[in-house]
């Protein structure tokens, strides 16, 4: 079994270098949330919650978004605004019954 590369710094770079190109990429800004919680250094969670606010701008009506929103939010200890985007994405049908 080979093992998994796990070069979060190498992927925050590429991501922002993607988002240079193309800021209006939302799974882009997804991918970039989701290096910085990866790095399990929480005190660049509120860099997460910005990628993912920036997804949320871009696809306001994609509870995946408002979903991931939350988990970042919940990884930055932001308790009374993880329970709202929770709340959003539910209302928007995530996760799918």
């Amino acid at each position: 079994m080979m093992a998994q590369v796990q070069d979060f710094e190498g992927a925050i770079a590429s991501f922002r270098r993607a988002l240079a190109l193309d800021p209006r990429a939302p799974l882009t800004w997804s991918g970039l949330g989701d290096a910085y919680i990866s790095t399990k250094r929480f005190d660049e969670a509120n860099e997460a919650v910005d990628a993912f606010l920036k997804m949320v701008e871009l696809r306001p009506n994609d509870g995946f978004a408002h979903h991931r929103q939350a988990r970042a939010l919940e990884a930055a200890g932001r308790s009374g605004e993880t329970e709202e985007a929770f709340e959003r994405a539910r209302r928007l049908g995530y996760p799918p019954q």
